[in-house]
């Protein structure tokens, strides 16, 4: 199939990255908080990131208040610093590792492979799709990974079937699928080596 040649400028590539970058975010905390819903234990590492900032506030909240300067306003100024301070102490790092639960293993180095698979059109719009989760299939040695197809369409995905297998190093041993009714995500259904036609018949 031919496609048109899409050229796009520095500004636009730039575009792009920061709109997949917010795409990502918000797929990872969504991720993040499902996987804690699905697995409670989990809960304990953003329990001990909280517990650990809580420490932390304490100290900065015990120096603040040695601070005793007679300036006008300088008692709201510190109350707005305060509050900038609890935010920053609190809510980054607990966000971060909400984010970080929600972040497939070895997530950069496959969406980095499967990026060499498409060709600069397809990647031309969105950029290259997220990993969204790698589970196994229990008592098998299949795994499925869960892209955010970043408007490739499915049609496209088939195209550049040999192209994805060799890229991620894997064969796919189902067709590839919509995830339900979203049509925004695509299933892999993988497995490590290569088609049982490539390796020739087992003697039995």
């Amino acid at each position: 199939m031919e496609t048109k040649n899409i050229d796009f400028d520095i500004s636009t590539a730039k575009r792009i990255k920061r709109r997949r970058n917010r795409k990502k975010l918000s797929l990872r905390i969504c991720k993040g908080f499902a996987n804690i819903g699905e697995k409670p234990w989990k809960c304990l590492f953003v329990a001990t990131t909280v517990l650990i900032m809580s420490v932390i506030w304490t100290y900065i909240d015990k120096a603040l208040s040695l601070i005793n300067i007679d300036i006008p306003l300088f008692p709201q100024v510190a109350g707005w610093i305060t509050s900038a301070l609890m935010a920053i102490i609190f809510f980054l790092p607990t966000f971060a590792m909400i984010m970080l639960l929600g972040t497939p293993r070895n997530a950069r180095r496959i969406e980095d492979r499967l990026y060499m698979a498409f060709e600069r059109n397809d990647l031309a719009i969105n950029g290259c799709p997220i990993l969204v989760s790698c589970e196994k299939i229990k008592g098998s040695k299949i795994f499925i990974l869960d892209f955010y197809s970043m408007g490739i369409a499915l049609r496209r995905w088939e195209e550049l079937q040999n192209e994805i297998e060799d890229a991620l190093n894997v064969c796919l041993v189902e067709p590839i699928q919509y995830r339900g009714n979203n049509r925004n995500r695509i299933l892999l259904y993988c497995s490590h080596g290569v088609k049982p036609s490539e390796r020739g018949d087992l003697i039995e």
